[in-house]
Order: C-alpha cells, then sequence, then structure tokens
C-alpha cells in the first residue's frame, strides 16, 4: 500500500512540475491523498483488530521467552560466580584457622591444662551440649562447681606457665620473655625484687587471658562467614571439625559464662556452627555404626 502511494506521489510531482502546477496545488492535493489513505488505512485496522491482537499477542509471548532465557542465565551465571567465591572463602578460612587460630587454641589449651582447669570440666566431652548459655551450664556445673572454676581460673601461677602458653599462642622464643622482663625489671629500679615479680605475673596473666578472648572473636568472625554462606563449609569439615568441636568444648566454660542475658548473647556464630559440625559428626557415626 505504502509504495503503492510513493508511486503515487511520483506521479503527482512529475504531472504538477510538466504543467507549472503551483506548490500550493500540490500540496492540497498530498494532503488529500494522504487523508484519503490513512482512512482506508484505518478501516483495514478496523476490520481486522482480532488478527492485529492475536500478533500482538505473539509479539509479547516471544519477548517473554527471551526475557525468561535472559533471566535463566544471569542467575545460572550468578550462582556459578557466588559458588566459585564460597569456594575460594573458605580456603582462605582455613588458611586463617591453621596459621592464626589453631595455635592460639592449643596454647589456650595447654595453659587451661597446666592449671588443671581441664580436669575439671573434662566430663563435657561425653556430654551434648547445645545452648551455651548461663542456663545450661547451671544445669551441668551447679554453682558451688561454676564459683570453684572462677577461683581456679583467677588464680595466679607461675610466670612459666603463661610463658609457656603465650610462646605457643604468638609464636614467640622464651628470649623474648627474658628480655621483656629484664627490660621491666631495670625500669623498676624503686621496687623490691618480689613486687617487680608480682607485677610482671601479673602481666603475663592479662596477656594470657587476652589470648583466649582474641582467639574466641577471630572464631566468631571465621564462623560467621561459614554461617551466612560467604564460605562453604562443606569445603573445610573433613580436614578442621575434629579440633574445632575438641576446642570449642575446652572453651565452653568461657563462652557459657558470659551468656547470662538471652537478648544480648555472645558468641552466636561459634554456637551455630559448633552445633552444625557436631550434628552432622553425630547423623555420620549413626549412618555408619561408629
Amino acid at each position: 500500500m505504502f509504495v503503492f502511494l510513493k508511486n503515487k506521489i511520483c506521479s503527482l510531482c512529475s504531472f504538477c512540475s510538466n504543467n507549472k502546477i503551483s506548490i500550493t496545488t500540490v500540496l492540497t492535493i498530498f494532503i488529500v491523498v494522504i487523508l484519503y489513505y490513512c482512512s482506508v488505512s484505518y478501516k483495514i485496522l478496523k476490520e481486522n483488530t482480532d488478527f492485529f491482537s492475536s500478533l500482538g499477542s505473539i509479539a509479547t509471548g516471544i519477548s517473554l521467552i527471551f526475557v525468561a532465557i535472559q533471566v535463566y542465565y544471569i542467575k545460572l551465571e550468578n550462582e556459578t560466580r557466588n559458588k566459585q567465591l564460597a569456594q575460594e572463602n573458605a580456603f582462605e578460612m582455613a588458611k586463617l584457622y591453621a596459621t592464626d587460630i589453631l595455635m592460639k587454641l592449643h596454647a589456650s589449651n595447654v595453659y587451661l591444662e597446666s592449671i588443671g582447669f581441664i580436669d575439671k570440666i573434662r566430663f563435657l566431652k561425653d556430654l551434648e551440649v547445645k545452648e551455651f548459655d548461663k542456663k545450661e551450664m547451671d544445669k551441668l556445673f551447679g554453682k558451688e562447681e561454676i564459683d570453684s572454676l572462677i577461683e581456679l581460673y583467677n588464680k595466679k601461677v607461675q610466670s612459666g606457665i603463661y610463658e609457656e602458653a603465650l610462646t605457643i599462642g604468638y609464636n614467640l622464643s622464651k628470649i623474648d620473655f627474658y628480655l621483656k622482663f629484664y627490660e621491666f625489671r631495670t625500669k623498676s629500679d624503686n621496687l623490691s625484687v618480689k613486687s617487680v615479680n608480682e607485677l610482671w605475673i601479673d602481666d603475663l596473666r592479662t596477656r594470657t587471658n587476652s589470648m583466649i578472648d582474641e582467639v574466641l572473636n577471630k572464631l566468631e568472625y571465621l564462623c560467621m562467614y561459614f554461617n551466612n554462606n560467604l564460605a562453604e563449609s562443606d569445603y573445610v569439615y573433613p580436614s578442621l571439625h575434629q579440633s574445632f568441636l575438641e576446642y570449642i568444648k575446652s572453651l565452653y566454660f568461657f563462652i557459657a559464662i558470659r551468656n547470662d542475658d538471652p537478648a544480648r548473647k555472645y558468641y552466636t556464630e561459634i554456637i551455630k556452627l559448633y552445633n552444625k559440625w557436631y550434628n552432622q559428626e553425630k547423623n555420620y557415626r549413626i549412618d555408619n555404626n561408629c
């Protein structure tokens, strides 16, 4: 239709040029022709409304299919990228655990073993703990035993016990402590030897207690990655869960004693990952009769 219209207009222009018809006349004729064919086009569209509506629906359907395919491939690409990132983060968290956290866990355990703390909580090894709060701890220990453990932990011990734990936890040499003690003593000439020794032991004890707090905070950071799918725990579970479960049990008292207020619970990420890995190991033992 439009080709036909174009031909008519060209013929008309040629006719006007050959016969010296004014431009106004040409425009008037052109407008009349356009109006005629617009009315014809409108009539065709009106008479074939259902046909053109069907064509529109088909076009819309095809567009939706292409959009759905595009969304699917975008989702697939995102899932692949997130999975790869979770795997990379898992290996990074495993590296953090092996190079920094594990030695501090071992050092804390050595210290608690040296002061007799581990002997008093050893029975936890055969018990299932879940909440890691004051209420659960009261049922497991009782008030008298809890007070006894607090007193034992706060009791000062020989400097060598603290130094042993700190050298393991921070990969230091005992010579480092001897040099620091010598420096500390030279700056305290106005104090007696006894006072200097007591201050030195207080300093070592504070550092040792801080090391336990530090390793718990780093564990909380690590567990946050696994619990929120920023790192895939299944990649590292086979190699990490054994020591993780064992050391968290030995630090149960230090987690639970802080959680006397359910609305302000500490170390929730550690507790969550502990329960996940504990149940995972428990189910494996049930399924394999071991």
